[in-house]
């Protein structure tokens, strides 16, 4: 009787679960309006037939809609619209759309996650006039005119994780404004990143790549393009301007490859191309945050080439792109500076063991034989240095200040032209080519970098 009780109240328990599950989202199975708030999912694929109205109207405010990876898809090609939101803090999430004239549209404050919108006419995602979207882990595919369009005075929008393939332009922000858009991948386009008009837009930590244009400005001000790569474009960025008095933009630390990386049209306004030199990862792995890369397929580019003697990843010389648009501290690429070592040891009563005249001899552990009279001394780059060391087992370490280095201490070479007499002094020199390295304990020896 009391394990009948229990499995009864399991079964209830259950039950209640799911009545509770099925009050909380209301399915949808056809192209419907929705004009009350709450959750709702799409149960199955909608492949429909609508001209000019949409198939999922959203009217009320919030909502949810969790398409379920479920498509909604019109066969009267390039006509109506997939999901409009017109209600206040809607999230539309896991949404295909396909094959409308505009994809999906949004609302004030909505937030789109995870949807893939391909074959819309006019925008695979539309936004106008209103404020606080958010569009995350999205995708657009060959959508015929833009991918993402946020157009007419848009404000305080972002797009993250945002991928866009195909069509004309993969994002167009058109007299919007304090718009961020990171973390992106823009390809295959006309124009990557078109900015009309409008202004205080971020592109960061996004790639741009193998589009007509990468970034198209028009008449857009004060605007921040940094940490992105930007390559194999015809253009980089393209500026163009009817009127001069335009605002620049702040253009740093980006990986710029493109067979032409920065192109004026018209006006050349002011723009700012580096930030104040800072330590830090550059986009091509320098020490040091600073200007741009400026490179060319073909290895021509100024980057490429030009002269970096004090090896910290910046150029010597700035870089001229137009009147008014200097990059002072372009980038290039880092190689760590390597400290060429002259260690020079004077030694007495050294015991070689069974060293025979003429034999290549292979000295390890030459600690264990040095005397206490030892003197040394140790030039980086033909400075003398006073410098502490230790011979421990197989390793020679010396120490400056904030930095040491360990090299294995083993070297098979002829030491001399017949034996040596106790007590007699010689004089060897060991060149070592090693990288400084930050001050540790190392287990392993530093690898070696035989640049000098």
């Amino acid at each position: 009787m009391k394990k009948t009780g229990i499995c009864l109240g399991l079964v209830l328990f259950f039950f209640l679960l799911a009545a509770r599950v099925g009050l909380a989202a209301t399915p949808i199975t056809n192209c419907t309006t929705i004009t009350s708030s709450g959750e709702y999912y799409l149960a199955n694929d909608i492949v429909s037939a609508f001209d000019w109205d949409a198939c999922i109207l959203i009217q009320a405010d919030d909502v949810v809609l969790d398409c379920m990876g479920h498509k909604v898809q019109n066969l009267n090609t390039s006509q109506g619209y997939g999901i409009f939101s017109s209600g206040i803090n809607a999230t539309i999430k896991s949404c295909i759309v396909k094959d409308c004239q505009y994809g999906i549209i949004l609302g004030i404050n909505n937030t789109l996650l995870n949807c893939t919108v391909s074959g819309n006419d006019a925008a695979g995602i539309f936004v106008h006039s209103v404020y606080g979207v958010v569009i995350k882990d999205c995708i657009s595919l060959n959508n015929r005119d833009i991918g993402a369009q946020l157009s007419t005075n848009v404000k305080n929008a972002t797009i993250l994780n945002f991928v866009s393939s195909g069509g004309n332009i993969g994002i167009s922000l058109e007299n919007s404004n304090n718009i961020t858009i990171k973390n992106s991948v823009l390809s295959d386009t006309g124009i990557g990143i078109e900015l009309y008009m409008g202004g205080n837009i971020t592109i960061e930590n996004s790639t741009i790549i193998n589009n007509g244009n990468g970034i198209y400005l028009d008449e857009s001000n004060s605007n921040t393009i940094k940490n992105s790569i930007i390559a194999l474009n015809e253009h980089g960025i393209y500026f163009f301007s009817a009127v001069e008095n335009i605002v620049g933009s702040i253009i740093y630390n980006n990986l710029f490859n493109n067979t032409n990386n920065v192109y004026f049209d018209e006006a050349v306004y002011p723009n700012s191309w580096n930030a104040t030199k800072q330590v830090g990862t550059s986009i091509v792995g320098g020490p040091y945050i600073g200007g741009n890369y400026w490179g060319k397929p073909d290895g021509t580019g100024y980057s490429d080439t030009c002269t970096d003697s004090n090896l910290d990843g910046i150029c010597d010389s700035p870089y001229a792109l137009a009147t008014d648009n200097i990059d002072y501290l372009p980038l290039t690429t880092y190689k760590p500076p390597t400290y060429y070592f002259e260690v020079t040891f004077n030694y007495n009563s050294i015991d070689f063991g069974n060293v025979q005249p003429y034999n290549t001899y292979t000295v390890d552990g030459l600690y264990a034989n040095i005397s206490t009279n030892t003197e040394y001394s140790v030039y980086i780059n033909g400075t003398d240095f006073s410098l502490d060391w230790t011979i421990d087992n197989l390793n020679l370490t010396i120490y400056h200040d904030t930095y040491s280095l360990t090299k294995p201490f083993s070297t098979s070479e002829v030491l001399f032209d017949s034996f040596p007499a106790l007590n007699a002094t010689h004089y060897h020199k060991y060149t070592l080519y090693v990288p400084l390295v930050p001050v540790g304990n190392y287990s392993t020896a530093v690898v070696i970098d035989y640049r000098v």
